[in-house]
C-alpha cells in the first residue's frame, strides 16, 4: 500500500517533468552541434546602400538540408499574418532553401540594431553554414558581422518563409 508520503513525492515528482516539458515546449532547447562558417562571402568596405547577399556562396546539394527560423518570444507578436506562429519553423525542402538563397537580398544600412534576438539558419549535413539574427518586425532585417541589413522585398522572403512548418520538440538540434 502507497504512503501518504511516496504519494505527495510521486505527485511532485510527475508535476516537475510535465512543467519541465511544458516549458520545453513554450521555450524550446536549441542545440548547435556543429559549425562550418566557412562559405560566408566577404564584404570588407560595404557602404551605406550595397546590396549584401549572405547566402551566394552557399551550395546546397543533397538532401540532408535545413533551414530553421527560431522566434523570442517578442518577435511571436509581429510575424505576418501568413505564416505559421511557432518558435520554431523549419523547411528541409532543398528547393526552396535554394529559393531562399537567391532571395536573400538585402540593402546595407551602416547601423546595429541592439534588439534582434531571433535567429535563422541552414544546416547542411548536420552543420551549421549560416546563422544570422533576424527580425520580421515592420521590414525584415538581419543582424550580423555586417550590422544592419534591410531586405530589399519583404514579400518575397514572407512568401519563402510562409513554407516553413513548425517544430513542436522541446529540443531542436542544430
Amino acid at each position: 500500500m502507497i504512503t501518504m508520503k511516496k504519494w505527495i513525492w510521486s505527485a511532485v515528482g510527475v508535476s516537475l517533468v510535465a512543467f519541465i516539458l511544458y516549458y520545453l515546449h513554450i521555450f524550446p532547447l536549441i542545440i548547435q552541434q556543429t559549425a562550418d562558417m566557412s562559405t560566408k562571402p566577404d564584404y570588407a568596405n560595404l557602404e551605406q546602400g550595397d546590396t549584401v547577399k549572405p547566402l551566394e556562396k552557399l551550395v546546397i546539394e543533397g538532401e540532408n538540408t535545413h533551414a530553421y527560423l527560431v522566434f523570442s518570444d517578442e518577435d511571436l507578436k509581429y510575424l505576418p499574418k501568413e505564416m505559421n506562429v511557432a518558435k520554431v519553423l523549419k523547411t528541409n525542402d532543398p528547393v526552396l532553401i535554394r529559393k531562399i538563397a537567391t532571395d536573400f537580398q538585402f540593402k546595407y544600412t551602416g547601423g546595429d540594431v541592439s534588439t534582434c534576438e531571433s535567429e535563422f539558419y541552414i544546416t547542411i549535413n548536420n552543420k551549421v553554414v549560416y546563422k544570422s539574427k533576424i527580425s520580421l518586425e515592420n521590414k525584415i532585417g538581419l543582424q550580423n558581422e555586417y550590422g544592419w541589413l534591410e531586405a530589399i522585398d519583404d514579400q518575397v522572403l514572407i512568401n519563402d518563409f510562409i513554407l516553413f512548418t513548425p517544430v513542436y520538440s522541446p529540443v531542436v538540434f542544430l
